[in-house]
C-alpha cells in the first residue's frame, strides 16, 4: 500500500475525532503500565509534569489525546525510551520475517501485555543467571499446569 493510500485510510478511520483510536488506547495503557511498574502515583507524575493527576488519568484512559511533546516529558520523568510507549501499536510494531504486522514487541498474539505481564517480564529479564531463569520457567510451567488441571476438574 502506498504512503498516500495509507494516509487516506488513516483519515477515513478518524472520522470521529472525539473517539480514541487503537493507538491512543495502547499508548495510554503503556503510560499506565510504565507508571505502575515505576511504582509512582498519578499525582507524583502530574506534579513533575506540571499537570493534575486527573489529566494523567485522562491520558492513561485515552480520554484526552497526548501530544508528542508531553509524551517526551513523560518518558524523561519515568526514565524510559520514548518508543516504549509505542510498543504494541500495529503501525510501528516491528515486522520481522514470519510475523504479521502488529505481532512485534509488546504483543502476545493479538493482545498487548497487561501491567502484570509486563512487570513479570521485566523481573524475568532482570535475572541474569540462566539456571535461575530455567527454574523460573519450570515454576511457571508447573503452576500453569496445576491451574489447567484444576479448571478441567472443575468443569467435569
Amino acid at each position: 500500500m502506498s504512503v498516500q493510500a495509507q494516509a487516506a485510510s488513516l483519515t477515513e478511520q478518524r472520522v470521529n475525532k472525539k473517539k480514541p483510536d487503537e493507538a491512543d488506547i495502547i499508548v495510554g495503557r503503556q503510560i499506565q503500565a510504565i507508571r505502575m511498574r515505576a511504582r509512582v502515583s498519578r499525582e507524583w507524575l502530574g506534579d513533575r509534569l506540571g499537570i493534575t493527576f486527573q489529566q494523567v488519568q485522562k491520558y492513561e484512559n485515552a480520554t484526552n489525546r497526548i501530544t508528542v511533546g508531553r509524551l517526551c516529558d513523560i518518558a524523561r520523568v519515568l526514565e524510559v525510551p520514548l518508543m516504549r510507549f509505542f510498543e504494541g501499536v500495529p503501525a510501528v510494531a516491528p515486522t520481522p520475517d514470519g510475523m504479521q504486522e502488529g505481532e512485534g514487541a509488546g504483543w502476545i498474539g493479538s493482545e498487548t501485555l497487561s501491567a502484570d505481564e509486563a512487570r513479570l517480564l521485566d523481573r524475568f529479564r532482570d535475572v541474569g543467571d540462566p539456571n535461575v531463569r530455567r527454574m523460573l520457567l519450570d515454576l511457571a510451567d508447573t503452576l500453569a499446569s496445576a491451574d489447567r488441571k484444576q479448571k478441567r476438574n472443575f468443569r467435569q
